[in-house]
C-alpha cells in the first residue's frame, strides 16, 4: 500500500512553487483548498 505524505508550504513559497510549475505546490494546492473550493463549488453548481 503506497503512504502519502502531506506537504505543507506557506502561500509565500507555495506561489513562488506554482509560478515554476513545481508538481509538488500544485499537489500541496490541492491539498490545501480542495475541499473548500468543493463546498463552493456545489453551491453553485445544480445538482
Amino acid at each position: 500500500m503506497a503512504t502519502t505524505k502531506k506537504i505543507t508550504l506557506s502561500e509565500e513559497e507555495l506561489v513562488s512553487r506554482l509560478k515554476s510549475q513545481d508538481t509538488l505546490a500544485i499537489r500541496a494546492l490541492y491539498d490545501m483548498y480542495s475541499g473548500a473550493l468543493l463546498g463552493v463549488i456545489s453551491r453553485i453548481v445544480p445538482q
